[in-house]
């Protein structure tokens, strides 16, 4: 009653009777700018963008000549569909002058052979013979422009439309021309602005909710992948009708936004983007950062290029990858390396480049079929398949753990076990593990915490998937006893009659990633499995390709696949990783 007593007296006796409906005018008016100046300053200020949709462009790294094309603009298109063929003229006649040349030079070394033998010259104080060396160089171009020959025919990697077609028959295109553009067939991302006096506390990873313009009951998730560190001008498309805040010539940060490929909406479409708020937001809030892993649509693979004088001695077969945050690339191992088996790490940038120039681990003179790489502070770790040869003998080459410490551009030293025969040793002293492994092979490792972490590339006897741990990877190199124990045991179900194979593996915080790979045919899938986890995830399936190097950027927070595409080389994608969280 007191209350009501000071309300009335206000009324009467400052306000005044007359002047009431002046005075909640006067209210009214302060309550809507005070709105507008919280809504402006709001953090959770909704703002506009595009959706819209990433092309995958067609290109090659040398120049080519059309020979014919199979689409034209606005055609959609299915993964495997022929879109260009390239002439082979040119290939054909290098191939057949090193093919002239190298008969030639066999010729040449028949005859001074000959005339050697029938002199009694056996020649044997050459430390190579020169004539074998150019022959071999000339068969090492043509093996390698052959491959090239076999790549003349391009077809779409994903589903989609035409974008644009850049060329025509008979006309030549120079080296990383775009061919072909082809855009998914409907949106994977939304491009939005925020206008520079506005404030908004979206940051990568935070969930927004985009509602479209044109569909007021189209409502779609996503999850910010980037926002912008400079304004930009904002669109004009954007801009709200004129005597708004923003208007034509207004500048903004950009926001990128990562969205199901399934939404629907259209490509271009105009749509409001606002931070996704809920009830009892701290108790969501950890639940989505327990439960939820954010992996969208993956960038449709690209192939690894190599430069020519390296793949003319391998092929890149990339069986493992580790990132070089410092030098923003990844370092790549190949379990197929030259005729003499030199332990290659490759440089590979983000966008599938080789460097020209390898880097070879010191003071070890041959690794055979290499299959996991990783790093622990300022050491490279690397690991052959371990398996053995038929009789259970383990060949020196594929027996091999080594690990160099890495500065910058250059590697150290290294240290090298026999980690097969040292493995087996350590199950044996755990009978209950001994029993359960069928057949030991690795091609997936890891270190954390100073633990190592192998992944058994075959199932247990019982069907069920092994991830092992050695407590002290500083006692293994130190010859010092640490004991190897099973850390997780799981089945690996994909809701499909494909069998699967371990690959590569690594750790994103206390969650292991791994990647598996089908047995005898082309297709894997990415899991992931928590440490205080009952069971693993899978994150995404890989149809047309086989899955074998899996490396996280924690700088872009992407996942950066290898796959395994045999006499053609290594192809890679990307896809985005587990969903920023506040330190």
């Amino acid at each position: 009653m007191k209350t009501w007593g000071v309300v009335k007296f206000i009324k009467e006796e400052v306000i005044g009777s007359e002047n009431t409906f002046l005075a909640w005018a006067v209210l009214g008016a302060m309550g809507i700018i005070l709105s507008i100046g919280f809504y402006l300053n709001s953090p959770n200020v909704s703002f506009h963008g595009i959706a819209g949709s990433r092309e995958s462009n067609v290109n090659f790294e040398y120049a080519v000549e059309i020979k014919r094309v199979h689409v034209i603009s606005g055609q959609r298109v299915k993964r495997g569909d022929l879109l260009v063929e390239l002439d082979q003229m040119d290939l054909n006649t290098q191939i057949r002058t090193m093919a002239a040349q190298i008969g030639k030079l066999k010729a040449e070394k028949s005859i001074r052979d000959q005339m050697n033998w029938t002199v009694g010259n056996s020649g044997q104080g050459l430390a190579e013979d020169p004539l074998l060396m150019d022959i071999r160089q000339l068969e090492e171009e043509r093996s390698f422009l052959e491959r090239r020959r076999n790549n003349l025919y391009v077809f779409a990697e994903i589903d989609g439309i035409v974008g644009s077609v850049n060329f025509k028959r008979g006309e030549r295109a120079p080296a990383f021309s775009s061919l072909v553009t082809i855009s998914p067939d409907s949106p994977t991302f939304v491009q939005g602005f925020v206008y520079e006096q506005l404030r908004s506390n979206v940051k990568p990873g935070s969930r927004v909710e985009i509602n479209s313009a044109t569909n007021p009951g189209t409502i779609v998730r996503g999850r910010v992948v980037s926002v912008g560190s400079r304004f930009v001008e904002i669109p004009v498309r954007l801009a709200p009708a004129s005597g708004s805040s923003q208007n034509s010539g207004s500048w903004g940060r950009e926001v990128m936004v990562e969205i199901p490929a399934d939404s629907a909406l259209l490509l271009g479409e105009k749509v409001q983007i606002s931070p996704y708020s809920s009830f009892l937001p701290s108790f969501v809030a950890n639940a989505d950062d327990v439960a939820e892993q954010t992996f969208v649509e993956m960038a449709p693979p690209h192939p690894i290029h190599m430069p020519f004088d390296l793949a003319s001695k391998m092929i890149l077969e990339a069986s493992g990858a580790t990132y070089l945050p410092d030098l923003h690339k990844y370092l790549v191992v190949s379990d197929d390396t030259d005729k003499a088996n030199t332990p290659y790490l490759l440089l590979v940038s983000e966008d599938g480049e080789v460097e020209e120039r390898p880097w070879q681990i010191p003071d070890l003179a041959q690794a055979n079929d290499m299959e996991s790489i990783s790093q622990d502070q300022n050491y490279i770790y690397v690991m052959t398949s371990l398996g053995s040869e038929q009789g259970g003998v383990l060949e020196p080459a594929k027996n091999i753990f080594v690990r160099t410490r890495r500065s910058s551009l250059d590697l150290s030293g290294s240290e090298t076990i026999p980690f097969g025969s040292i493995l087996r040793r350590l199950i044996k002293a755990v009978p209950s593990l001994q029993a359960g492994i069928s057949e030991l092979e690795v091609q997936a490792h890891t270190i954390r915490d100073g633990a190592l972490y192998l992944g058994l590339k075959n199932p247990l006897a019982n069907g069920n998937f092994a991830v092992l741990r050695i407590a002290s990877v500083e006692h293994l190199f130190a010859n010092r006893p640490t004991p190897v124990e099973l850390w997780k045991e799981f089945p690996l179900e994909v809701g499909d009659n494909s069998e699967h194979r371990l690959s590569d593996m690594t750790f994103v915080g206390e969650t292991l990633y791994f990647t598996s790979s089908c047995r005898g045919a082309p297709c894997g899938a990415l899991w992931s499995l928590g440490e205080k986890e009952p069971k693993v995830s899978l994150l995404q399936k890989f149809k047309s390709d086989a899955p074998e190097g899996l490396a996280y950027n924690a700088q872009k927070n992407i996942f950066f696949v290898t796959f395994d595409v045999g006499k053609l080389g290594s192809k890679f994608t990307t896809l985005l990783g587990p969903r920023a969280r506040a330190e």
